[in-house]
């Protein structure tokens, strides 16, 4: 499981967080998403062998928004 952070320009309202939340719980391989409307960051938890960033950043595109940043990718696999 992977989880990626990204700036997204226009987020503002519940509404706009809960049309990006719903186009992000679209995509398929998402498993969490978390958006902050104080920052517009979005952090989307996702199984990096079903979808990728391309289709996250796509999904935002889509519901009408813009990824001004996307920080790096973090590695949340658990070690037992």
């Amino acid at each position: 499981m992977r989880t990626e952070i990204n700036m997204v320009k226009g987020i503002e309202q519940q509404q706009d967080k809960d049309k990006v939340t719903k186009a992000l719980h679209n995509v398929w391989g998402v498993r969490e998403v978390d958006v902050h409307l104080s920052n517009g960051e979005v952090a989307v938890s996702y199984d990096e062998n079903a979808t990728s960033p391309i289709d996250i950043t796509q999904a935002i595109l889509d519901a009408g928004y813009q990824v001004v940043k996307t920080n790096s990718t973090l590695n949340e696999d658990n070690v037992n």
